[in-house]
C-alpha cells in the first residue's frame, strides 16, 4: 500500500515527491502547517525532494503520517470504485436505449423512455465529472 500511496502523491511520476506535490496532498488532508518543514524532515539527502526510501522512513517514523497516508489512499480507491460503477451504469443505459429503439413499435413510448434514460445519463455524467474532479484533488 505504501508504494501505491507514494505513486499517487508523485503526480508527475518522476520517482520523487516535490514540495508542490506534497503541498497539494497535505492541503487535501487538512494540513495547514509549513510543507517546507515536512520536506526538510523527510528529505534525508537534502536534494529538496522525497525519494521512495525517504518516504517510507518518514511515514514509519510518525504514526500520524502513516495513518493519514492510508486514509488518503482509501479515499482514492473509493473514488475509483464509484467511477467504475457509474461507467458500468452508463453503459447499461446506452444498451437499454438501443434495445428500446429496436423492440418498441410505439414511437411515443420510445421517446418517453429515451428522454428518461437521457436524463438519467446526464445526471450520471454530471456525477462522474464531480467524482473525477474530486479524484484530481485526491490524487494530485
Amino acid at each position: 500500500v505504501i508504494v501505491d500511496v507514494f505513486q499517487r502523491w508523485d503526480t508527475n511520476n518522476d520517482g520523487l515527491i516535490s514540495n508542490n506535490e506534497l503541498r497539494a496532498v497535505m492541503s487535501l488532508l487538512g494540513f495547514d502547517g509549513n510543507v517546507n518543514d515536512l520536506v526538510r524532515a523527510a528529505d534525508v539527502n537534502g536534494d529538496g525532494k522525497i525519494s521512495y526510501d525517504e518516504f517510507v522512513d518518514w511515514l514509519q517514523a510518525d504514526p500520524n503520517l502513516l495513518e493519514s497516508a492510508f486514509l488518503f489512499h482509501a479515499k482514492g480507491l473509493k473514488v475509483d470504485d464509484k467511477l467504475a460503477e457509474l461507467n458500468a451504469r452508463t453503459d447499461k443505459i446506452m444498451l437499454e436505449i438501443s434495445e428500446l429503439k429496436s423492440r418498441c413499435e410505439d414511437p411515443d413510448l420510445v421517446d418517453r423512455m429515451r428522454n428518461k434514460l437521457r436524463s438519467e445519463l446526464g445526471r450520471k455524467k454530471r456525477e462522474t465529472k464531480l467524482l473525477e474532479e474530486a479524484k484530481k484533488h485526491i490524487t494530485g
